[in-house]
């Protein structure tokens, strides 16, 4: 298993070329209301654009009041420049 982190350590700098674009066309925004006595939270939150244009986001749910599957990471993707988002995947036993 140490090894193999080692080994994936070492290539991973070669699998993939990312860089920083600046991007005056997509328009971020923040989160206005978040419902506390749920205390279900969104953590580490990931967005990257392909070349295609499609915006890829992740992010994992933790806090006192996610009792199911709390180390799943959902992840979703948008074609119209964020407007709207849908549901790709979940990825299990991961943060």
């Amino acid at each position: 298993m140490f090894y193999s982190l080692i080994v994936c350590l070492l290539i991973y700098p070669y699998l993939f070329k990312c860089k920083l674009i600046p991007d005056s066309t997509l328009d971020l925004n923040e989160v206005a209301y978040h419902n506390e006595p749920s205390e279900i939270y969104l953590g580490s939150p990931s967005i990257v654009r392909l070349s295609s244009g499609r915006l890829i986001a992740s992010h994992d749910f933790f806090g006192v009041g996610c009792k199911s599957n709390p180390t799943n990471v959902s992840v979703y993707f948008s074609d119209d420049n964020g407007e709207s988002w849908s549901l790709l995947s979940y990825i299990k036993h991961s943060y």
